[in-house]
């Protein structure tokens, strides 16, 4: 069966290291988006969310953790809208532990937050839990 790849990076990189976009991250921001992929970050940024984030991956490590700590209070997590994204932002939940506030949105089934619109955005993050 067919295997789709949707991010290729470039053999030895440690996505596991970073979170892309930190380092355009606004210092006054007390609470982030956190997403999946860079794409659904840089998206994010074009309609006005300048506090999104990527994991660059369905997971979160403690290095990663680490950055966090240093940059917000509250994250809301905001993986893609299919099962390996719903479970991914569980586990993420549970690792953050009790150093954040954090929030859970539910995307719409088979969906990434960069097929949504401003407005379903917005929505999900109000509803978020």
């Amino acid at each position: 069966f067919p295997v789709t790849i949707k991010y290729k990076y470039i053999t030895g990189t440690k996505i596991g290291d970073t979170v892309f976009g930190i380092s355009r991250l606004q210092k006054e921001l007390t609470n982030i988006i956190l997403t999946e992929g860079s794409l659904d970050c840089i998206y994010l940024h074009q309609i006005g969310y300048k506090n999104a984030l990527a994991l660059l991956h369905a997971d979160i490590t403690l290095k990663q953790i680490k950055i966090l700590g240093g940059v917000a209070d509250c994250i809301y997590i905001m993986l893609d809208g299919d099962k390996a994204g719903r479970e991914a932002s569980q586990k993420i939940k549970t690792l953050l532990n009790h150093r954040f506030i954090k929030k859970v949105c539910n995307l719409p089934e088979g969906k990434d937050p960069d097929q949504m619109t401003k407005e379903e955005i917005e929505s999900v993050l109000k509803n978020a839990e």
